[in-house]
């Protein structure tokens, strides 16, 4: 899932229901709405989540290759 991949995931459904609520959040959306939606609400999930750094963590000198390898 791309929820599992660091990617943040917003479900949006014609169909909601608690239980399609439970599974994106089991499944790891960071949120979930249902038709019609706030795009107010919308808009400030989105720019929460494109402001969380999700770099990988810089990787020390030892973990490089030494200078001049190939």
């Amino acid at each position: 899932s791309l929820a599992g991949r660091g990617w943040p995931v917003v479900v949006i459904t014609a169909f909601g229901s608690p239980k399609v609520h439970e599974d994106a959040a089991r499944l790891g959306a960071v949120a979930s709405f249902d038709k019609p939606f706030d795009i107010d609400e919308l808009r400030e999930i989105v720019r929460a989540e494109l402001s969380v750094d999700r770099s990988p963590p810089l990787r020390s000198s030892h973990d490089l290759p030494p200078t001049g390898a190939p």
